[in-house]
């Protein structure tokens, strides 16, 4: 309940700056963003991936299993999620181009939490993801 609490208070805090969400297109975009912002938008962005699909998808019940065992064994946050886009902008400039959920996908969803995704797939008689 205290999770809740604090994340609404933080929501609520950005509020003002919630529009500017649709505008960070990459690094230069990003880097403007306090650590709080960062934090708040890495965790918006792992919730949104936990909420699109359809809940009948194998596919869609395969990516939000396997992202939920690996949350649980990462123990993911908003600010470990910022931080992993901040180290992948600097390890190569050529990602510096890339909006943050382009980021975050590469690295968390797709890198990180690949197999506890393909776990699951498989579980599930899925392709795996490459």
């Amino acid at each position: 309940m205290k999770k809740i609490a604090l994340m609404l208070g933080i929501l609520l805090a950005l509020l003002p700056n919630a529009s500017y969400a649709s505008f960070i297109n990459n690094y230069n975009d990003w880097s403007k963003l306090s650590d709080s912002q960062k934090s708040a938008y890495g965790y918006a962005l792992w919730d949104q991936a936990m909420n699109i699909g359809n809940a009948d998808d194998p596919n869609y019940i395969a990516l939000t299993t396997g992202l939920t065992n690996c949350q649980k064994a990462v123990n993911f946050d908003g600010a470990m999620i910022s931080a992993a886009i901040d180290r992948y902008y600097r390890l190569d400039q050529r990602h510096l181009k890339y909006a943050p959920p382009n980021v975050f996908y590469t690295t968390i969803v797709f890198g990180t939490c690949r197999e506890d995704i393909n776990k699951e797939r498989v579980a599930k008689h899925l392709e795996t993801v490459k």
